[in-house]
């Protein structure tokens, strides 16, 4: 299929050529079905902008680059910043949403032989402002990315003079390489930053206009939240809320206003718009539509009212070592609370790590000796998605000193039967296996004699997995990404219930009665994913699978 695009290509290029002469080119994507390098050589006007996303074959984007720099003389990149029905103008869910991304990726294009760049974006000042302009330093001389700090200090300066301080914090917390996760307490964060901003900024009439546009765009990441976390009527009722204010702040840039109108109620099959409401009912018509400003007092009941709405957590995440062993000197139990107490929740049947793995993911391994891992690998779970290649694994062990995979594996074809993959280290010990799969789900299996753990397991479905709860812990804190399941205590019976003690997702806070620390605890019949904060945010199928940071063992074995 590469070949039928590179030869119509080529076939444009030359009449081009032939009529205009060598100053004029003809563009081309590397993508999806025609991302893998060509079988025949690219015109010399022809630029091949290799897409980033949607890549087919197996391929990874550095095989791309290199692959069809073989065969064409010019290449560009086809780049995803911010694409609304994946991000939603959101902060930190964008690629544009990170200044480290920009400042990776451009000149590593640039320094791999690319020349032109084509990023899908959107006119999303709000969130990724500070990202779009750094872009445009580092487009323009790749040497930029070595300063920085400093055009990041010179953005701040220059957009907001006195506020300089607070619109720090604002930038650093809506980074999306922050550990500030999207909740109550990201917006209460954002709000505050504002409000001290704003203050230092009194009598700056510029930057008061640009710290109200801001806030405006925090109090859509609040009513976006408001809606996503919604059902039933309530949901309509803030689905409406959101395109209001939506179509309102359109002018400011803050969020891709008609991206919000266009496509969130075509995605949401729960919500609609109501007659005489929608997308196509001009705004003199329309009483969702007002192009009507916002006043600065009204922004500034807009921040204090987010300040009261939106309470911050007063508390430091404890940051633990990737020196992982076994939890075996702590006596935990080994798979099943039904050893401690009969109950109903007992008995689920617990999760398998990696059994329904896509896209890469790590998984820590524990070799008592060194040797072959024997893998039992099942590729392309999810039909429509089996021409993404073979599934690939890298084993890599702390012992190795050149950092490199101690062995590795691509022999597994994405076609939904199950193969026997064997993979050696020369190493006992920790390990470190990276699968990818190109997200066409991958069903892994593990030899008896390997103990597994994951870190904030992405698994399918509901799943049941066990963590550790450090003696001296009085309440657990963490980060969910949706309302369902249950905490079980170490004697096995429900210390949480998320869809009943949670209005949003976000953070939560469980406590831990007198006697459930230095025990395992488990998450029970959950959807999504699951960061623990302050305790080791580890996860396995039982505690004699179950691997810590070596310091909590030392401490909680004695």
């Amino acid at each position: 299929i590469t070949d039928q695009a590179v030869t119509l290509a080529n076939d444009a290029a030359e009449a081009i050529t032939e009529r205009f002469g060598d100053d004029k080119f003809v563009g081309i994507y590397a993508y999806n079905l025609h991302s893998p390098p060509p079988n025949i050589e690219v015109h010399p006007n022809v630029v091949v902008s290799i897409a980033t996303s949607f890549i087919r074959g197996g391929y990874t984007l550095e095989e791309l680059i290199e692959g069809w720099s073989e065969m064409a003389s010019v290449l560009g990149i086809r780049e995803y910043w911010s694409v609304h029905a994946w991000d939603r103008d959101l902060p930190g869910r964008a690629r544009g949403s990170r200044p480290g991304y920009m400042q990776r990726t451009i000149p590593q294009f640039f320094y791999s032989g690319a020349r032109f760049m084509t990023a899908e974006a959107s006119e999303n000042w709000g969130p990724n402002g500070l990202p779009y302009y750094l872009a445009s330093r580092f487009l323009w001389d790749c040497a930029e990315a070595g300063k920085i700090d400093e055009l990041v200090d010179d953005f701040l300066d220059r957009a907001f003079g006195p506020a300089f301080g607070p619109m720090r914090s604002f930038y650093e917390t809506i980074d999306g390489a922050s550990e500030r996760r999207l909740s109550d307490h990201m917006v209460g964060c954002m709000y505050r930053s504002l409000a001290e901003a704003r203050e230092k900024a009194k009598g700056d009439e510029a930057v008061m206009a640009r710290l109200d546009e801001l806030a405006l765009y925090t109090r859509y990441v609040e009513l976006f939240r408001a809606y996503s976390n919604a059902s039933g009527d309530a949901r309509l009722e803030a689905f409406g809320d959101l395109m209001e204010f939506a179509w309102r702040i359109r002018q400011t840039g803050m969020i891709d206003s008609i991206a919000a109108w266009r496509d969130i109620a075509r995605r949401d099959s729960s919500v609609s718009f109501p007659e005489g409401k929608g997308v196509r009912v001009d705004e003199e018509e329309n009483p969702w539509k007002s192009s009507e400003p916002f006043l600065t007092e009204q922004v500034d009941k807009m921040v204090s009212e987010g300040i009261e709405g939106n309470p911050i957590l007063e508390f430091e995440p404890v940051r633990y070592s990737d020196e992982l062993v076994p939890a075996s000197r702590l006596d935990l139990p080994v798979n099943s609370f039904a050893e401690i107490v009969g109950h109903r929740h007992a008995h689920a049947r617990t999760t398998q790590i990696g059994s329904g793995h896509r896209g890469k993911q790590e998984y820590y391994l524990w070799l008592e000796e060194p040797g072959e891992i024997e893998m039992r690998i099942a590729g392309g779970q999810i039909k429509k998605y089996r021409d993404r290649g073979n599934v690939k694994l890298r084993l890599f062990s702390p012992e190795d000193p050149s950092l490199d995979p101690v062995d590795t594996d691509d022999s597994t074809p994405p076609d939904g039967e199950e193969y026997v993959v064997p993979i050696t280290t020369p190493y006992r010990g920790l390990h470190v296996l990276e699968v990818d799969d190109g997200h066409d789900r991958t069903r892994l299996g593990w030899p008896e004699n390997v103990r597994v753990t994951a870190k904030g397991p992405h698994q399918p479905g509901r799943w049941n997995l066990y963590f550790y709860v450090p003696k001296g812990t009085t309440e657990v804190i963490g980060y969910t990404t949706h309302l369902s399941g249950v905490a079980l205590g170490a004697d096995g019976e429900k210390k949480f219930d998320f869809a009943e003690e949670m209005d949003s997702t976000g953070y939560f806070h469980i406590p831990v009665p007198k006697g459930h620390d230095g025990a395992l605890w488990k998450f029970y019949h959950v959807l999504g994913s699951r960061s623990l904060m302050n305790v080791p945010s580890y996860f396995a199928a039982g505690g004699d699978e179950l691997l810590l940071p070596i310091e909590v063992i030392e401490t909680d074995s004695q």
